[in-house]
């Protein structure tokens, strides 16, 4: 291939799961270019909304992961993909986890109830393998983008199956703990974008509950374990310009040096728990400011395609 939170109480997480539970919508099909798909797996029935950009050839495909106790349309509508896809001829995939939640390689239980034992993996090579099959898909060109828990299980994929992307991108997560043990085959491409102040993916990482299940590393820690296992030399920051002062955050992109593969890391000053982007969003988990602030300098789905776009595996 070329390629310490001190724990969420308890009522933030009940809040989270009865906001969510008006957020969230049907899977049905919205806007000519959109379906949905669905697979009989051996954890049930699973769906995924697919925006269909192709023009009938073997197109680029971009997975996006939601949030835990998101769903794929609320990721859809909160993201510009579509947008970018209908541009530069892309397919967008957008899968719906089991319970809303995705298992990420933490134990049950470690933030929400995480992704109750489902083979998310398997899953998700099934859907990349469906599509390749049907022609739709380059395979060479698979990719994979994902917020919160959805991120965390993006950093399980770069890990288990880097044999099908080309490139990946895990926003608001820092590095499950137990991956860090266990983290095998040839490094890809990655993009990590965390925020200083977000409550649920902290920056500063999460020790877990006793004796250390389910702890994540810092958002320090996981850019400094991938640039050893890109092989890096080193790092070099860069400021993006501060264009929306009111958002109280501004962003330092930090570029592995020397690496293998590419490696950069969007540090947030102040950012929350909030997807970067130009225009003001719903937050993909609750409402209100228990999420934190939105950087508004940047979009998050335009920065992960520029990274994506020149790499293949």
């Amino acid at each position: 291939m070329g390629h310490r939170h001190r724990g969420t109480p308890a009522t933030m997480l009940g809040a989270m799961a009865l906001t969510m539970a008006s957020l969230v919508m049907p899977i049905t099909p919205s806007g000519a270019q959109t379906s949905t798909a669905s697979f009989q797996t051996a954890d049930g029935n699973r769906t995924m909304l697919v925006t269909d950009h192709g023009r009938g050839r073997p197109a680029p495909l971009v997975i996006v992961l939601h949030d835990a106790l998101g769903s794929s349309e609320l990721v859809r509508r909160s993201m510009t993909w579509d947008a970018i896809a209908a541009r530069d001829g892309l397919i967008v995939a957008y899968p719906q986890g089991l319970r809303q939640v995705w298992n990420d390689a933490r134990p049950d239980g470690a933030i929400v109830a995480s992704g109750a034992r489902a083979d998310d993996i398997a899953f998700l090579r099934r859907l990349v393998g469906d599509l390749v099959a049907q022609g739709k898909v380059d395979r060479r060109r698979v990719y994979v983008a994902g917020v919160g828990q959805g991120g965390r299980l993006v950093y399980r994929l770069a890990c288990d199956a880097g044999d099908v992307f080309g490139a990946a991108a895990a926003l608001l997560a820092t590095l499950p703990a137990s991956l860090v043990r266990d983290c095998r085959g040839a490094p890809v491409p990655l993009m990590i974008m965390a925020g200083t102040e977000d409550p649920l993916s902290p920056w500063g990482g999460n020790p877990g509950r006793q004796g250390g299940e389910g702890a994540t590393l810092s958002s320090e820690a996981t850019f400094a374990f991938f640039r050893e296992r890109h092989s890096c030399r080193g790092a070099e920051g860069r400021a993006v310009p501060d264009r929306t002062a009111e958002d109280g955050s501004k962003v330092v992109v930090m570029e592995g040096a020397g690496c293998r593969v590419s490696l950069r890391l969007y540090h947030i000053e102040g950012g929350g728990h909030r997807v970067p982007g130009l225009v003001e969003q719903p937050p993909l988990s609750l409402r209100g400011p228990a999420l934190g602030r939105q950087n508004r300098d940047i979009d998050a789905a335009e920065e992960i395609w520029a990274f994506f776009r020149d790499k293949s595996r």
